[in-house]
């Protein structure tokens, strides 16, 4: 069965199921569905992030990373207003906000709250802050051959004064990793001719901290002020011990780290005038990342052979100015001018390396030195309208457009400007209370990657990329379809459809006999079924127990930039299904839930091999939660109960992929179920 048949049936069982066990169920749910603090008791939820996590068939969208901070993004509001910062994720910013600063949380169709861009089911968070509070987590982790992670932590302090209200966040995003598993080469034939053993760790450490300043005057203005800076050090070291059928065997080890800093301050303020409320954003960012690479072999205790290193520092910047003025006529047709101004560059170090000859000490290449810049300088101007058709029909569209132009020195000089035209129209209708439809036509474009403009060395496989100052952003048509039914005390469920038209897509291209690097084709499509929801069980007398689910399946379709044959899009996820089940032990404090995770994903090709990376096993855990010891909140868990292996198979070609297989790659890494532990609390 296909992934799509298997979310078709899916979707249908998830749609008839309730009716079949509930013939006198109470009456229905109104369109908006309000849930109080009360309603999620339960789960002894300690921040927002734990209450919007628990509303029934609702799933946090992060925002996409458009160009700039353009039309609303995501699917969570807080306070009736969108979130606009691009270095955190919503996720991040809820967990930072107290459950007990929360008054309800409305969930209803885009069209209720009346923000341009938004579509689909739209969760908005109103809070209000009461007094000073400060809450606490450590989530150390403990893995088989490896030291304990004992520096994840974070703590935030929320408060109040006046008109003010505040949030200082602390936060270690600590990570620790290993693996262990063999590797075989085969010729052409299938004939073994080279093993290896391999382990790897990895060790991160990500310190950040943020503070937001909100403000509300007596007269209704509204203002903002959010800081972020944050730290992410990681390092991956690779050992491999290398045995050739008919040679010698040898140690291979690579290591490779980056040591980034991530920084970005974003204001907005909002008051009245003409009649209407002009809102004005303003976001400065700015990311410097060193990234250090490099390969050491050793023939025995003594001999080496020459090893070699890359570095490369890049810095981006990001400044973006954007305003929106709203207002109404006859009280519900919604309009909206929005303009935005932005400037990114990209500034790109490179040096490589090599050991001298029976030294170990590594000097510089002659001639490798690299210095590239890219800049661009852009504006866009959107108008969009909104209104009721109907009492259970709403349109809301966007015309517009951005004009970018893109400056490169360096490796490659070139400077070129282009306009792309954008907008959507979207129409929601609610036949019913419980059941709500939503349609979407966008006209979008999409973000670049200055990376990809710049050549870029791989010392460890090889996988070299050209410079490439073509590249334009993408542009596509995507139509969207979207259901949500709400089936009372049994939960909801959303089913979605869409299907896309790319222009411009970006993927690896031939440059010339020789080179390859990313660059753009002419068109492409994508597809995409996705089904979620909440199913609970009180109903069934089974009180406290609930099953949150998500499935979703992907296709796509490009002609192959070198054979000219029709393919999916390289490395996309195929399908992505999740189930999380969880039993809150009636009249106990104690509450246990389960989690299953299984993630398909295609080839990824280059101009002169297949890889693919995949998982046999889904990824599955176990955990056992205590909500009061001492007022605190503690969580013991199992991650990788059925020992998930993470396998990669790879082809690599004489010389392209329209030509003879030269050999083939087979690796299994295998990571062991591991513990973890959470205790949370607040003062």
């Amino acid at each position: 069965m296909s992934s799509f048949k298997y979310i078709a049936g899916l979707a249908a069982l998830c749609l008839t199921t309730p009716h079949t066990f509930a013939q006198n169920t109470p009456a229905q749910q109104t369109s908006s569905s309000v849930y109080k603090l009360s309603d999620f008791i339960q789960f002894a939820p300690r921040t927002a992030k734990d209450l919007i996590s628990n509303v029934p068939g609702f799933n946090i969208v992060e925002a996409d990373q458009k160009r700039g901070l353009g039309q609303a993004g995501g699917n969570v509001l807080i306070n009736g207003k969108r979130i606009s910062t691009k270095s955190s994720s919503l996720q991040d910013i809820l967990d930072q906000i107290p459950a007990s600063n929360v008054i309800q949380i409305i969930v209803d169709d885009a069209s209720y709250f009346n923000i341009p861009g938004l579509s689909g089911i739209i969760a908005n968070i109103e809070t209000q802050s009461t007094g000073f509070k400060t809450q606490w987590e450590w989530n150390p982790v403990f893995r088989n051959h490896r030291s304990a992670s004992l520096s994840a932590a974070k703590m935030t302090m929320t408060g109040q004064k006046g008109p003010f209200d505040f949030n200082l966040s602390l936060e270690n995003a600590a990570s620790r990793n290993n693996s262990r598993g063999p590797e075989e080469l085969r010729d052409n034939n299938g004939v073994l001719f080279e093993r290896r053993d391999e382990y790897f760790h990895y060790d991160e450490d990500a310190p950040s901290i943020s503070t937001f300043i909100g403000y509300e005057s007596p007269t209704g203005n509204l203002g903002s002020l959010y800081i972020n800076y944050e730290k992410e050090d990681w390092a991956f070291t690779e050992w491999s011990k290398r045995t050739p059928v008919n040679d010698t065997a040898y140690l291979h080890i690579f290591t490779e780290s980056e040591q980034e800093t991530i920084a970005e301050i974003n204001a907005d303020y909002e008051f009245e005038i003409a009649g209407g409320r002009l809102k004005l954003i303003g976001l400065h960012g700015i990311e410097e990342s060193p990234y250090f690479n490099q390969i050491h072999t050793a023939l025995n205790d003594t001999d080496f052979e020459n090893g070699r290193a890359y570095t490369n520092t890049d810095t981006e910047t990001e400044s973006i100015l954007r305003s929106e003025y709203s207002w109404s006529v006859d009280g519900n047709k919604d309009w909206q001018i929005s303009a935005e101004t932005a400037f990114n560059t990209l500034e790109s170090n490179s040096l490589e390396y090599r050991q001298a000859v029976d030294n170990p000490k590594f000097e510089a290449l002659e001639n490798t030195a690299t210095f590239d810049e890219v800049k661009e300088q852009r504006a866009e101007l959107n108008i969009t309208y909104g209104s009721p058709i109907s009492s259970k029909i709403n349109l809301q569209s966007s015309l517009g457009g951005e004009y970018s132009q893109i400056t490169q020195t360096g490796t490659g000089e070139s400077e070129r400007s282009f306009f792309r035209p954008k907008g959507f129209l979207n129409l929601s209708y609610v036949p019913k209370d419980d059941l709500t439809f939503t349609t979407r036509l966008e006209r979008q474009v999409g973000q670049l990657n200055f990376g990809d403009f710049i050549a870029s060395r791989d010392i460890a496989e090889g996988n070299d990329n050209a410079t490439n100052t073509d590249i334009v952003p993408e542009q596509s048509w995507k139509l969207m379809l979207e259901m949500t039914k709400q089936h009372g005390p049994y939960g909801s469920v959303t089913l979605v459809v869409s299907g896309e038209q790319v222009e411009d897509i970006v993927e690896q291209i031939p440059l010339d006999a020789f080179s390859e690097a990313p660059g753009n084709l002419d068109s492409a499509q994508r597809f995409e079924a996705e089904i979620s929801g909440t199913f609970k069980f009180e109903p069934l007398g089974i009180n406290g127990l609930k099953l949150d689910y998500q499935a979703a399946a992907y296709d796509s379709n490009l002609k192959d930039p070198l054979t000219n044959n029709d393919r999916r899009i390289g490395g996309q996820t195929m399908s992505d299904v999740e189930f999380d089940l969880r039993y809150d032990i009636p009249n106990t404090d104690w509450a246990i839930y389960g989690n299953y995770h299984r993630v398909r994903s295609t080839f990824d090709p280059r101009l002169n091999l297949n890889v693919r990376e995949y998982n046999d096993i889904p990824f599955t855990k176990i955990i056992l939660e205590h909500k009061d010891i001492f007022g605190m909140q503690a969580a013991l868990g199992v991650r990788n109960l059925g020992n998930q292996e993470e396998s990669l198979f790879k082809e690599i070609y004489v010389d392209r992929r329209d030509g003879p297989v030269k050999r083939t790659e087979y690796r299994t890494r295998r990571y062991e179920p591991y513990v973890t532990f959470s205790l949370r609390g607040e003062f």
